[in-house]
């Protein structure tokens, strides 16, 4: 299953239930019609792991957008969406005209012997730093948006199209050409 999300193009293989959150009926007419609620880009499970997955593209706006990054203000971000996300899903669930579509991705939620992960998707223009800087840097960046999700989950992961941790798993992202 593809999902094109900015310039990227996601593709789940079968092991994957995944949809696209942000863009489903009921959570735009469900919990998305309340003022300043925020929704993930893509919920998935794949062997009894669930997955919040959201996507920032900051490529040709590394500079604006540096601020949300080291102070950790996207990390607060991502974890309202997170927050709304399961709100809106047991919602969902409940409200639904079709509740089994949700039952998947709500089950996780309430058995503590399934796995829960964010995966936060950040592609930016980077300087080139030294492999040692670089990791210094991966290594603070994942721990701020672990420590804003850790009211949640430890299981957070910081990716990108050159790492990505999910690749052995069936998803592939690749760049699409930009759109100026």
């Amino acid at each position: 299953m593809d999902f094109d999300e900015g310039s990227l193009r996601f593709s789940f293989d079968a092991s994957w239930n995944v949809f696209k959150y942000d863009d489903t009926p009921d959570y735009r007419k469900g919990i998305g019609a309340l003022p300043e609620t925020k929704a993930v880009d893509f919920i998935g499970v794949q062997r009894h792991v669930l997955f919040f997955i959201e996507i920032k593209d900051f490529r040709g706006h590394r500079i604006e957008n540096q601020d949300r990054l080291l102070k950790g203000h996207l990390a607060i971000e991502i974890g309202q969406k997170v927050r709304d996300s399961i709100a809106g899903l047991v919602s969902a669930h409940r409200a639904a005209s079709n509740q089994d579509a949700f039952s998947p991705y709500v089950r996780p939620l309430f058995n503590l012997d399934d796995e829960i992960r964010v995966i936060v998707w950040i592609e930016q223009d980077l300087p080139n730093y030294n492999p040692k800087r670089e990791k210094a840097r991966k290594s603070v960046e994942g721990n701020v948006f672990k420590q804003k999700l850790r009211w949640f989950t430890t299981r957070v992961l910081v990716s990108n199209v050159d790492n990505n941790p999910l690749q052995q798993s069936g998803l592939t992202v690749r760049n699409l050409a930009r759109v100026p």
